[in-house]
């Protein structure tokens, strides 16, 4: 076959280098933050985890779907964002503009639990700050009317993006930062 350079396959080559070497992330909005708003920003897992949150819609129990999901989120963290007057910006960065000592960035751990006081409802009752990674997402998006709903859509979110199916990842939010 003979290939016309300028011709479809010159564009088709050209877009699939772009693609390859684009940034590649996930920016969701985290649920219940009005005005000053918290915004994840994922990027690719390997693919034992990805294999993790594939599962969990075969979880035998809804608990085991939301723990593989929690995880999946928490393995794809890039940065936690905050989104002031429609310009997104690392957290970390944001309190460092005003003087706080921040190492890294700031994702789903002990930092992010202390800076947003984060507090959870254990088994017994009790409201206490969250011990784990997975207590901290359950935590940031506690905000939501179902938090377990809300971890299970930015998983699914997570995987359709993964494969390719940007729209149904919510193509306005792709790869802003």
């Amino acid at each position: 076959m003979e290939v016309q350079y300028g011709s479809l396959v010159d564009r088709l080559r050209t877009n699939h280098a772009q693609a390859r070497s684009a940034e590649k992330s996930l920016t969701l909005p985290v649920p219940g933050f009005e005005g000053i708003s918290l915004w994840v920003k994922y990027t690719p897992i390997d693919w034992d985890e990805l294999a993790g949150m594939l599962a969990s819609a075969d979880a035998k129990t809804p608990a085991e779907g939301l723990e593989q999901n929690l995880e999946a989120l928490g393995d794809a963290c890039d940065r936690i964002l905050v989104c002031e007057n429609g310009e997104k910006r690392s957290l970390a960065d944001a309190l460092r503009e005003q003087g706080e000592e921040v190492h890294g960035e700031v994702k789903f751990d002990q930092y992010l639990v202390d800076v947003l006081d984060l507090k959870i409802k254990d088994a017994t009752g009790e409201v206490r700050a969250p011990e784990s990674r997975d207590e901290t997402v359950l935590a940031l998006f506690a905000g939501a009317v179902s938090p377990e709903l809300a971890v299970t859509e930015h998983a699914v979110r997570i995987a359709a993006w993964m494969q390719g199916r940007n729209a149904e990842a919510n193509e306005e939010t792709l790869g802003k930062n």
